[in-house]
């Protein structure tokens, strides 16, 4: 009977530190999943900052070219835009 009881309780023991290694695996990958969608965020959010100082080059350079440029005519302006 005692060798039933040893068998039982180390039975238990294993399950209990399964599922404690189930556990920490299932919060490992929680924490991944949370941290790489953070990451995409952030960098979404890093790429729209970076359009906006591209759109206003491209505002000024449209102002530059309706006011004229000297130096440049616009026919070379088109061979240095392709």
């Amino acid at each position: 009977m005692l060798f039933n009881d040893i068998v039982l309780y180390f039975i238990v023991l294993y399950c209990n530190v399964l599922y404690c290694v189930v556990l920490v695996l299932y919060c490992v990958v929680l924490y991944l999943y949370i941290y790489i969608a953070l990451l995409a965020v952030r960098t979404n959010e890093k790429r729209f900052q970076c359009g906006r100082p591209r759109e206003k080059r491209a505002v000024l350079r449209e102002r530059k070219e309706a006011l004229g440029s000297p130096s440049m005519s616009p026919s070379a302006s088109l061979t240095l835009a392709i």
